[in-house]
């Protein structure tokens, strides 16, 4: 380094160096300021102030003349008097940005590497020091580069603006469903335990409920096992409301696939049955693949009700269903028993039998379906049925004339 160079920021940085007294700053009373060195700062009682100004004379101020003082650091002043001494080059201003740095002048440290940048735009160190990233060949900041791209800073990270309006969507449909959740819960308790008069506004809340961020709520107390008929009775009629809201939906064919009451479980389908321009039928067939017999069997009651004939074909997969369970006992090995199981080895003395079952409500759901028709558990009977029955919309006669 230079020896100019050398001396100019040994006056800030080196240690044992001379140090410049710091200015200090006066709020005067007056609304305007005074720029010095607070000369009896260690004063007590502060009586009054004495200030030494930059020409070496001696101002005195009352105490009521001075509303504050803000205290300049040594290493400032010590700054500021080396920067009327430093020349305007790039070696110069990124020494001096290094130093304020060792000092923790840091305002000052970005003015020094932001015209170490200006003077030598393809400066490394300056270039990382300010935050710039290189990308393509081209120094860009991150903040200019993200705008750029159309993102906007949100909650400390860079996204676009569709991802902000979405979260904030999601945040207020979960302030919604906590809300929904208090009412719900509280109109719950006054229908158990309140006054009649009371219980009359309860019920007319949950009447007028058209929000799906109530589903939720409805959802929790519907399931439970020892929530009360009447009102069960009542989540369904509400979650009816709301159709066809999927959620609304979905909540109403769990409950008819899970309920033991039949009568909830019809109370629920005619919910779905008043939507006769929404076809829900779609979200039962699912479980007509479920390892539980009473699961299809409750899906195929359900898809029989509704009268929906396109499910036709899931229903005729289902009729007859595979199921597995482990035997146990000695000297069993694996092949196919005399009733034609077949066994697979589950562990020692043990094994995996798979067997057919014939699901009753499957049967019933198609003859209600097809008007009548009946070929029992004949899969490929039905089949050839629905073929016949599905000739015309699949083929045009015309075509073999």
């Amino acid at each position: 380094m230079k020896g100019w160079l050398k001396f100019v920021l040994a006056a800030i940085l080196l240690p044992g160096a001379a140090r410049v007294a710091p200015a200090d700053v006066f709020e005067l009373a007056n609304g305007s300021q005074l720029v010095g060195t607070w000369v009896n700062a260690d004063e007590k009682p502060m009586a009054r102030y004495v200030i030494r100004l930059g020409s070496g004379a001696e101002v005195v101020l009352g105490k009521d003349q001075v509303q504050g003082v803000k205290r300049e650091p040594s290493a400032l002043a010590s700054y500021r008097k080396a920067l009327t001494r430093l020349p305007d080059t790039a070696e110069a201003h990124w020494e001096m940005a290094r130093r304020c740095g060792q000092a923790e002048l840091s305002e000052q440290q970005a003015y020094h590497l932001r015209k170490v940048v200006e003077l030598d735009p393809e400066h490394e160190q300056a270039r990382r020091a300010l935050g710039y990233v290189r990308i393509r060949d081209e120094w860009v900041l991150p903040d200019e580069h993200y705008q750029k791209l159309g993102y906007v800073r949100h909650k400390g990270k860079w996204k676009l603006p569709q991802e902000v309006e979405l979260e904030a969507r999601k945040e207020q449909a979960k302030q919604e469903t906590m809300q929904w959740r208090n009412k719900i819960k509280r109109w719950r308790t006054v229908l158990l335990r309140g006054k009649a008069v009371d219980q009359q506004a309860a019920l007319a809340g949950f009447r007028e409920i058209r929000s799906p961020h109530a589903v939720d709520a409805i959802a929790k107390w519907l399931s439970s096992p020892k929530e009360p008929r009447q009102l069960k009775e009542l989540y369904i009629d509400t979650l009816g409301n709301l159709l066809p809201d999927r959620a609304a939906a979905s909540v109403l064919v769990e409950s008819i696939i899970r309920e033991t009451d039949m009568a909830l479980v019809d109370r629920a389908i005619d919910q779905l049955k008043k939507h006769e321009g929404t076809s829900f039928a779609r979200l039962f067939t699912r479980y007509l693949k479920s390892k539980e017999n009473r699961t299809i069997n409750r899906a195929a009651y359900a898809l029989g009700q509704l009268g929906d004939a396109s499910v036709i074909p899931s229903l005729i997969d289902a009729l007859v269903t595979k199921h597995r369970k482990v035997m146990n006992g000695p000297g069993i090995s694996t092949g196919f028993g005399a009733n034609g199981n077949s066994g697979l080895t589950a562990g020692r003395g043990s094994k995996i039998i798979e067997y057919p079952v014939k699901n009753e409500s499957v049967k019933q759901a198609l003859t209600l379906l097809s008007d009548g028709i009946n070929h029992d558990y004949d899969k490929q009977a039905w089949r050839r049925w629905y073929a016949r029955t599905r000739l015309p919309d699949r083929y045009d006669i015309r075509r073999d004339q």
